[in-house]
């Protein structure tokens, strides 16, 4: 016999049943099975309580007379009690019934043959066994999963909600204050004994404060609505541009700047679909963002392709490192975040232009070379097809 056959049968217990027990074990095939000590033998008519003490994993019933008959007809009752083994039937003249009951029925010429048998069907037991093991961890694994799942879920909404109410919060508790301080330096901007530096100071000072209330109010706004698309209207992307470039000339950190940026030709041609502030407000981020981080000429091109209008910023600036490109869009986050930094803002921007593009529809799409500049670039529906 072969040994991987062997090592299959020597886990297991075999109970062989035949009316003559001496006759059985002198067998061919119970002598070629080698494994003596996992072989009992019994007859059909002690056949049931022997299977009941022994717990065997494999049964050979030789129905060669009417004395098996009861332990058939009583075998299926006794294995709700026990794990159910592999019943092997030899029989020239089988009944319907044994079919019924037995895993294989073979005929006596198939006995030389039986320890394959027997070797096959423990191998498909054992991989049904160890397949329903395997559904078994994997089915409290999934659970286990789906419970961690729930509890993420159930944190992240927590922190939403925290978020949302902090920047509420802050929002509302800050937006007044601001103004007061706002009046108060502007009153001061009036008196000719007040000094001019710390004046201009503080005005800049309370315009970045208050341009970052905005913000984040903005942001909370667009992270709790969805888009509506039938609100958008047909705007000459000229105008949204000359808006953009109109608003950061009131600010006093880009009122000097305004000079450095550069319209390409043709844009007076074409109009788009869009929510006209929210777009706005978004090319004003990007030009911002650019002027911010470059001291040379922002250029701002508009293109057409087919029934889309491209609109590409570009700056000669820092640029922005590869391993940092996809990070940029998450809120508050900053390329240089270490206390020194040399450029403000909270890093919010990005993820405000994210948010309103996302709104249209489109996607950003960033070409940068760290050191040499970046090119920020976005498509829109036209609105003349």
């Amino acid at each position: 016999m072969h040994t991987q056959v062997k090592n299959t049968l020597d886990e297991q217990s075999i109970l062989i049943i035949h009316n003559d027990v001496d006759y059985v074990r002198q067998l061919p095939y119970v002598t070629n099975l080698e494994i003596s000590n996992s072989i009992f033998t019994t007859t059909p008519i002690d056949a049931i309580s022997t299977l009941m003490h022994l717990h065997p994993q494999v049964i050979v019933v030789h129905d060669d007379d009417y004395n098996s008959t009861a332990f058939f007809e009583a075998f299926p009752l006794s294995l709700r009690e026990i794990e159910r083994p592999i019943l092997i039937a030899v029989s020239n003249n089988p009944s319907s019934n044994l079919f019924e009951v037995a895993n294989q029925v073979i005929p006596q010429s198939y006995l030389p043959f039986l320890e394959q048998i027997i070797v096959s069907h423990v191998k498909r037991l054992q991989l049904t066994v160890g397949l329903l093991h395997r559904s078994t961890n994997l089915e409290a694994d999934n659970q286990h999963l789906n419970q961690q799942l729930a509890i993420a879920k159930q944190t992240s909404a927590e922190i939403n909600i925290l978020k949302q109410a902090v920047v509420h919060s802050v929002s509302h508790e800050l937006r007044t204050p601001m103004l007061q301080v706002k009046s108060a330096v502007a009153l001061l901007n009036e008196d000719e004994n007040t000094n001019r530096n710390i004046v201009e100071l503080a005005m800049e000072a309370t315009t970045r404060l208050e341009s970052g209330i905005r913000n984040v109010t903005l942001l909370n706004e667009l992270m709790n609505e969805s888009s509506n698309v039938e609100s958008f209207s047909a705007v000459p992307i000229i105008q949204l541009i000359q808006a953009a470039v109109r608003n950061l000339g009131r600010s006093w950190e880009h009122k000097k700047d305004i000079g450095r940026i550069e319209i390409m030709p043709n844009a007076q041609t074409h109009t788009v679909l869009c929510d006209k502030q929210r777009l706005t407000i978004a090319i004003q981020l990007l030009l911002d963002n650019a002027l911010k981080f470059s001291k040379d000429k922002v250029k701002i091109k508009i293109t057409r392709s087919g029934s889309e209008i491209r609109v590409s910023i570009q700056d000669k600036g820092i640029g922005i490192p590869q391993d940092q490109l996809n990070r940029i869009f998450e809120p508050f986050y900053q390329i240089d975040g270490s206390s020194t930094r040399r450029f403000g803002g909270m890093g919010i921007g990005l993820a405000i232009v994210q948010l309103i593009m996302e709104q249209h529809c489109t996607v950003i799409q960033i070409d940068s070379i760290h050191g040499k500049g970046s090119t920020f670039a976005f498509d829109l529906q036209t609105a003349n097809n």
